[in-house]
């Protein structure tokens, strides 16, 4: 299989090379998405799965995210209708605009923390008076 000339396949050999060098001179030894601290070791190699090319050195929980993200997204038909990448930037303004602007309504089985600490103990009441009553 032939590479093009400004492309280079790397040998399994490279692979920390090229790490090392992503992760301290382009990424401040950080993941570039949630901002945590790597190592080489630590670090996942990030590839496009369509071209191959390196797209830099992630945390793993973060490489196991882009990953899930872009399965459920093409899984669930966001492929059939619009790039991945707008999409993320749609939900993203999306998300960011409620934020600001919130709407006065609040989903119907939405409980706060103290109306869930109620709702479990009202349950655990009645849970260990039918345990009475049943001795």
């Amino acid at each position: 299989m032939s590479v093009s000339a400004n492309l280079v396949r790397l040998t399994l050999r490279q692979v920390p090379v090229v790490k090392e060098h992503i992760l301290r001179v382009e990424q401040d030894g950080k993941c570039p998405l949630c901002s945590r601290g790597l190592t080489v070791e630590a670090g996942c190699m990030d590839h496009d799965h369509s071209t191959g090319r390196v797209r830099g050195i992630l945390c793993r929980g973060c490489n196991g995210s882009e990953g899930k993200i872009k399965n459920a997204f093409l899984r669930y038909g966001g492929g059939m209708r619009t790039d991945m990448v707008v999409f993320l930037r749609a939900l993203a303004d999306y998300i960011e605009h409620h934020r600001q602007n919130p709407r006065r309504f609040l989903y119907h089985l939405h409980r706060n923390e103290e109306e869930k600490r109620v709702l479990k103990n009202t349950r655990l009441r009645k849970k260990r008076a039918a345990a009475k009553k049943g001795k």
